[in-house]
C-alpha cells in the first residue's frame, strides 16, 4: 500500500503541473474572453478588433476581408464560450463529447474548436491518470507495471555516439518479471527498492534495449553506480507530449504571417487556393509541354496522377491510399520533385517506425537527410542519419572533444587551487563552454540546414531540439505520413512551419488511440476533417493496389471506398498455390476460406475479470487457428509467411502460447499491432460468440478494414456468424464471406484433427497461460537417476509430437514437409529415426540457423544416400551434431535404398559405406570420413584425459606414502639438511621444508636488525624497529621513514592517489567506474 500511496502522490503532483500548465495557457489563450469577463461589457468589440488586428500581419486584402466577415462570428463564440463556462462552473456533471460528429467539429469557428480541443486533452490525461492508478499493483501482487526493482549493474560502456549505456540485471541473473516496459522508454534510475523516492534518485535515461534477463538504458550524463548496490527502473509518462500540444493550440489560435492563410484554411476561414496553371520549369522538359518528368518511371496512372495533382497545389493537399496503393512510394515522389524545385521539405510521421521508413526510401533514391529523435527509437538501418551519428562523424568533432577534456581537466583542479588562480579558472571555464556550446550550435545547425529533408515525429516537431535553429520560413513544404493515426492537435507543431501543407493517410483506417472515452472526439484525426471541409478540391486517391487477391479486396472497396480500387494484374489472380514448393489443395487453393463456429459447443468467449483491462478469448476458435497453421505449414507455406491476428490481446495470448512450441517463426499479434504490415496468409480470430449478440469493439469499423487487407493470398476467418450478423457492418462482412468464400462448419474441418487439437488443448489452464510469468526460481538438485528419467520422459514426448506430425503428413496430399529451422539437433535425429521407422524419405538442407529437415513421400533425385545406422542415439549427438551442419544429408527408407541399390545410375552416385565411413580405433566407432579428423582429436583429448587422472592418482598415492615416512624422519633429516646448506651452493635446489625453515630463519634475523646497509646500530642487540609499508621490510626509527631507505617514490604515488579518489567522488564531471 506504500508503494501505491507513492504512485498515487507523484501522479498527483504531476497533475498539479499540468494544471498549472493549462491555467497559464488560459490565461494566454484567446485573451480577449477573459478581459471581457474583467472589464466593462461595451469594451468587447474594441477588444476583439485589437486582438483580429494583432493577427493580420502577412494576410492578403481577401484574407483581411474574411477575417472583418467573422468579427460578429467571433464575438458570438465568444459569448457561447463564456456561457458554456459558467454552465459548466454550475454543475457537477462532468462534460462528454460522445456524440460530436466530424460534420459539427467543421461548423465550429476556430475558437470553439481550440478550446473543446483544450478540453478533450484534459479528459484524456485524467484517463492517463486513472490507469497509471489502477495499473500500480496488479492483481497477484507481483510487482509494479512500469517499474522494475532488485536490478544490479552488469557493464558500463559507450555508446557509439558517446552517450553512456548502463546494463541491469536482476540478482542472480534470473528472468525479470513483468514490466511493461519497451524499447525507446523515457525511464527513471533510482538507488534502493521499488518505492522510487525523489532522493534517491540517480539519472533519466531511454530503454536502448530490452530482453528477458537484461535492460540497456542511455544516459547522458556519467553517474558513479555502484555494482553492489540495488537500483530500480521506472517508467515516467512524460508530460512533454501535452505541454507541447498545449503550446501547439495556443500558436494555432494566435497564427500570423505567411502561415496564417493555411491555418484559415484548415478551420474553413478561407478557400483553398486554386492549383497552378503551369508547372513550374525546373520539372517540366525543354519543350515547354507542361508535363511533369518523373523520377520514378514505374508510377502507375493514379499514382502520376496524385503527384502532379499535390505540385500544383498551393497551400494545401491530400494523398489518400487505401491498403497496398503505393502511397508511400508516391510520397517519396512528391518529395523529390520538391526538392528539385529547391524547397526544402519536413517530412513527419507520428510513430518512429513511420519516420524510419520515410528515411530508408529517401535515402535510397540519394536525398539529404537528417532524422531528428534519440537513437535509441530509431531502426539500425537509420541511426546514421541521426544528429547524434552526424555530429560524431563531423569534421570538427576532433575540437569539441578537446574543449571538453580540457573542461574536464579544469574543473578537477578547482579543489587544489585557491583565491586568483581559482577565480581565473573559473573565468577560464566560462570561455570553453560557451565556445563548446557555440560550435555545438554550429555543427547541428550546419548539419540541419544543410539537409534537403528533416524527418521527425509528430511531437518533436517542436522548437526546443534542433529545431530551434531554423527560421520560420526555412521549410517550403511539410508532409505528414499516416496522418490520420495521430491527433489533430499533435500535427499543430508542424503545420505552421511552412505555407504548404501534404497529408497522406487512410482515414478509413484505425484512428489515434484514446483512452478516454469521453473524449472520442480526439478519434477524428486532422486529415478526415479537411477532406469533410473541402471536399475533392483538396484530395487524390490512389486506386490501384499491389497486395491483396481480388477476392479479398472487394467486400472493403465496396464497403469502405466507392468501389474505387483496381487490384493490379499481378497480384489480382495470385494464390498460395503458386508460391515455390506450395502444394494445392483445398487451403491453398482458395483465397477466401470461413470456419463458422456458430452453435458449436466449445467455442463460446471467456472474459477475465481480474485483468485491470478486460481482454476476452475464445479457446475453441483458438484450436481451430492451430489446426489451419498446421494445414498451411504441411502444404508447404514457410512459417514467416503466415500471421495469425485477433482484435483482443487475450486471445493472442493464448494463440501464441499454443503454436509457438512447434511454430515459433510464425507472427501472432493484434490488429492494432499489425496495422502497415502484410503476410501471404492471414488468419483471422474474432473471439466474439454469445447469445445476446453482443461484439464490443469489433463495431470499429476501421479495425475489420485493418484485419482484412493484411493478406496477400490467403485470408482465413475464424467467426461466429450468428453472432456477428447482429451488427450491421459485420452482416455485410459475413455476407461477402458466405458467398465468395470456402465455407467449413467448425465441426466438419478435419475432424479427426481438430478433435486431437481439442483434446490437448482441454488439459490447458487458461490461467496459467493468461497470468503473467513469475520468474523461475532455481530448482533443488537431483539425483542422477531423476535427470535421466526427466530426460527420456522429454524425448518420448517429443518422438510422439513428430510422429503425429508425421501421421498427419502421410494422410494428407502433401508430397513434401518441411520441419522448423528451430529444432536442435537432436530433434532433427529423431525426425530422422521416426522419419526412417515410418519409411518417408527424408533429408537435412540449409546451413547453420537455416538448417532444416524436409520428409518427402518419393524419391529424392538427386539424394546421397546414407544409410540410418549411422543415426545412433543421443550419445553419439556430438558426432551427428557435427554431421548435421555439413552438406545435406538425404536418406531413404531401408526397403527403397535396397531397390536402389540395383540401378546403375543411383549406384555410380551412391558410396560404400566402407567408403563413407572410417573406423575409429580409440572407441571402436565407424565414423564418416568427412568427420573422423574432429572425432579423433575429440577420442584423443579424452584418452589423454583418461591417463592424465590415472597418472595424477598415482602420484597422489606416492606423495602420500613419502610424507607418512617424511615425519618418521624428519629430526634426521633436518640436521642433514642444515649441514648441507652450510656446504653446497646457492644454486642447488633444496626440498620444501629446507626452503620454509630458511625463510623463518631470514626472518626472524631481519626482525633483530636494521635493513638499512651501512646502518651503524644494525648489529646492535637490541633495537626498537618498525615496518615500512611498502617494501615491508624492517628499520630503525632514524631509517623507518619512506624517503630514508629509498621508498621515497612509492610514498609520492599513495599521496596523489589518495588526494584524487578523495576529491573524484565530490566533482560530478569525473565520476568513475
Amino acid at each position: 500500500m506504500d508503494l501505491k500511496a507513492n504512485v498515487q502522490d507523484n501522479l498527483l503532483m504531476e497533475t498539479e503541473t499540468t494544471t498549472a500548465a493549462l491555467d497559464d495557457l488560459n490565461e494566454k489563450f484567446l485573451p480577449s474572453i477573459h478581459l471581457q469577463k474583467k472589464g466593462d461589457h461595451n469594451s468587447t468589440g474594441d477588444l476583439e478588433k485589437n486582438a483580429m488586428e494583432s493577427r493580420n500581419i502577412g494576410m492578403s486584402d481577401m484574407e483581411m476581408e474574411n477575417k472583418a466577415n467573422n468579427s460578429k462570428i467571433f464575438s458570438e463564440s465568444t459569448q457561447r464560450c463564456l456561457q458554456d463556462e459558467k454552465k459548466s462552473n454550475t454543475e457537477s456533471k462532468p462534460e462528454t463529447f460522445t456524440e460530436i460528429s466530424v460534420g459539427e467539429l467543421n461548423k465550429m469557428t476556430r475558437y470553439d474548436f481550440l478550446r473543446l480541443q483544450k478540453k478533450l486533452y484534459l479528459l484524456e490525461r485524467d484517463a492517463e491518470n486513472e490507469r497509471e492508478v489502477m495499473k500500480t499493483v496488479n492483481s497477484s501482487g507481483e510487482g509494479v507495471p512500469g517499474v522494475l526493482s532488485h536490478l544490479e549493474v552488469v557493464s558500463v560502456t559507450s555508446t557509439r555516439f558517446g552517450r553512456i549505456c548502463i546494463t541491469f540485471a536482476s540478482y542472480a541473473h534470473q528472468t525479470l518479471p513483468p514490466h511493461g516496459l519497451r524499447k525507446g522508454d523515457n525511464v527513471s534510475i533510482y538507488s534502493g527498492g521499488p518505492m522510487c523516492r525523489q532522493e534517491d534518485h540517480c539519472r533519466d535515461g531511454v530503454v536502448l534495449d530490452i530482453s528477458n534477463q537484461d535492460v540497456h538504458i542511455t544516459i547522458d550524463e556519467a553517474y558513479e553506480f555502484q555494482e553492489s548496490s540495488s537500483y530500480s527502473v521506472k517508467h515516467f509518462p512524460s508530460l512533454e507530449n501535452i505541454k507541447r500540444i498545449l503550446k501547439a493550440l495556443k500558436c494555432m489560435a494566435e497564427v500570423q504571417g505567411p502561415s496564417y492563410h493555411l491555418s484559415a484554411v484548415l478551420f474553413g476561414e478561407s478557400d483553398p487556393m486554386p492549383p497552378l496553371l503551369r508547372l513550374p520549369p525546373k520539372l517540366t522538359s525543354s519543350n515547354s509541354s507542361n508535363q511533369l518528368i518523373f523520377f520514378n518511371k514505374t508510377l502507375d496512372q493514379s499514382q502520376q496522377e496524385a503527384v502532379d495533382f499535390v505540385v500544383k497545389q498551393q497551400d494545401l493537399a491530400v494523398v489518400h491510399g487505401p491498403p497496398g496503393t503505393g502511397k508511400t512510394t508516391t510520397l517519396i515522389e512528391i518529395i523529390r520533385q520538391h526538392v528539385k524545385m529547391g524547397l526544402k521539405v519536413l517530412a513527419l510521421a507520428p510513430s518512429n517506425l513511420g519516420v524510419d521508413n520515410l528515411v530508408e526510401r529517401l535515402d535510397i533514391v540519394g536525398i539529404r537527410v537528417v532524422r531528428i529523435g534519440h537513437p535509441a527509437r530509431t531502426t539500425p538501418a537509420t541511426q546514421r542519419h541521426t544528429i547524434d551519428a552526424l555530429m560524431h562523424n563531423y569534421e570538427g568533432r576532433e575540437i569539441v572533444k578537446d574543449i571538453q577534456n580540457e573542461i574536464n581537466t579544469l574543473t578537477r583542479r578547482l579543489d587544489f587551487i585557491y583565491g586568483k588562480d581559482r577565480h581565473s579558472t573559473y573565468k577560464e571555464l566560462g570561455q570553453l563552454r560557451k565556445e563548446l556550446n557555440e560550435r555545438q550550435e554550429r555543427m547541428v545547425r550546419d548539419l540541419i540546414q544543410g539537409a534537403d529533408v528533416v524527418l521527425c515525429t509528430l511531437m518533436s516537431a517542436h522548437t526546443s531540439n534542433a529545431m530551434r535553429y531554423l527560421k520560420k520560413d526555412h521549410f517550403g513544404l511539410t508532409v505528414i505520413d499516416e496522418c490520420s493515426q495521430g491527433t489533430e492537435a499533435s500535427c499543430y507543431l508542424s503545420v505552421l512551419r511552412s505555407p504548404k501543407l501534404v497529408l497522406a493517410g487512410d482515414h478509413q483506417q484505425l484512428p489515434p488511440t484514446v483512452l478516454s472515452p469521453e473524449a472520442s472526439a480526439l478519434l477524428i484525426s486532422l486529415m478526415e476533417r479537411v477532406i469533410d471541409l473541402h471536399g475533392s478540391k483538396i484530395v487524390k486517391m490512389l486506386t490501384v493496389q499491389y497486395r491483396m487477391h481480388v477476392d479479398i479486396m472487394s467486400w472493403s472497396s465496396a464497403a469502405l471506398y466507392n468501389n474505387q480500387l483496381i487490384a493490379h494484374e499481378s497480384v489480382s489472380q495470385h494464390l498460395l498455390k503458386d508460391l515455390p514448393h506450395v502444394s494445392n489443395n483445398e487451403y491453398t487453393g482458395v483465397p477466401l476460406l470461413l470456419v463458422d463456429t456458430s452453435s458449436c459447443p466449445g467455442f463460446e468467449e471467456s472474459i477475465d475479470e481480474s485483468i485491470t483491462a478486460s481482454s476476452r478469448s475464445n479457446e475453441g476458435e483458438a484450436s481451430m487457428v492451430l489446426a489451419l497453421v498446421q494445414k498451411m505449414i504441411a502444404a508447404g507455406l514457410s512459417p514467416q509467411q503466415v500471421a495469425v491476428i485477433s482484435p483482443y490481446s487475450r486471445q493472442v495470448k493464448l494463440v501464441r502460447s499454443l503454436i509457438q512450441v512447434d511454430y515459433p517463426e510464425v507472427e501472432v499479434q493484434t490488429v492494432d499491432g499489425f496495422q502497415g504490415r502484410e503476410k501471404e496468409a492471414v488468419i483471422l480470430t474474432l473471439v466474439r460468440s454469445n447469445t445476446k449478440g453482443e461484439i464490443g469493439f469489433l463495431a470499429e469499423d476501421r479495425r475489420l478494414n485493418v484485419a482484412v487487407t493484411r493478406a496477400r493470398r490467403h485470408l482465413s476467418v475464424v467467426c461466429d456468424t450468428q453472432t456477428l450478423q447482429q451488427h450491421s457492418f459485420l452482416k455485410t462482412f459475413v455476407e461477402y464471406m458466405l458467398t465468395n468464400a470456402r465455407v467449413v462448419r467448425a465441426e466438419h474441418m478435419d475432424e479427426e484433427n481438430c478433435t486431437q487439437i481439442s483434446a490437448d488443448f482441454r488439459d490447458l489452464d487458461l490461467s496459467d497461460i493468461l497470468k503473467p510469468q513469475k520468474p523461475e526460481v532455481k530448482p533443488e538438485s537431483k539425483s542422477e537417476e531423476q535427470i535421466a528419467k526427466e530426460e527420456f520422459e522429454r524425448t518420448q514426448i517429443k518422438t510422439e509430437r513428430i510422429r503425429k506430425m508425421l501421421n498427419t503428413f502421410i494422410e494428407s496430399s502433401n508430397k513434401k514437409y518441411h520441419f522448423s529451422a528451430k529444432l536442435s539437433s537432436f530433434e532433427r535425429m529423431i525426425v530422422h529415426e521416426a522419419a526412417q521407422s515410418m519409411g518417408l524419405w527424408h533429408y537435412s538442407e540449409g546451413l547453420n540457423k537455416k538448417r532444416h529437415v524436409v520428409v518427402s513421400k518419393e524419391p529424392v533425385a538427386e539424394a546421397q544416400v546414407v544409410a540410418v545406422s549411422d543415426v545412433k542415439s543421443p550419445l553419439d549427438n556430438e558426432v551427428k551434431c557435427s554431421r548435421d551442419e555439413e552438406a545435406p544429408i538425404y536418406n531413404v527408407p531401408q526397403s527403397e535404398a535396397n531397390d536402389l541399390c540395383s540401378e546403375a545410375a543411383i549406384v555410380e552416385k551412391q558410396a560404400p559405406t566402407e567408403r563413407l565411413t572410417k573406423h575409429c580405433t580409440i572407441c571402436g566407432k565407424d565414423i564418416l570420413k568427412e568427420n573422423f579428423t574432429l572425432h579423433r582429436l575429440a577420442c584423443e583429448k579424452k584418452e589423454n584425459e583418461a591417463i592424465s587422472l590415472r597418472n595424477k592418482k598415482v602420484q597422489e598415492e606416492k606423495q602420500t606414502s613419502e610424507l607418512t615416512a617424511n615425519k618418521e624422519n624428519s629430526k634426521s633429516k633436518r640436521k642433514k639438511n642444515e649441514s648441507k646448506m652450510k656446504s653446497t651452493s646457492a644454486k642447488e635446489v633444496v626440498t620444501e621444508e629446507e626452503d620454509f625453515d630458511a625463510v623463518l630463519s631470514a626472518f626472524a634475523a631481519s626482525h633483530k636488525r636494521c635493513n638499512l646497509a651501512g646502518c651503524s646500530a644494525a648489529s646492535a642487540g637490541s633495537l626498537l624497529l618498525q615496518s615500512c609499508n611498502y617494501c615491508h621490510s624492517w628499520y630503525c626509527l632514524q631509517h623507518f621513514i619512506a624517503e630514508a631507505h629509498g621508498c621515497g617514490h612509492h610514498a609520492r604515488q599513495h599521496a596523489r592517489a589518495t588526494v584524487v579518489t578523495t576529491t573524484c567522488k565530490n566533482l560530478a564531471c569525473c565520476r568513475r567506474w
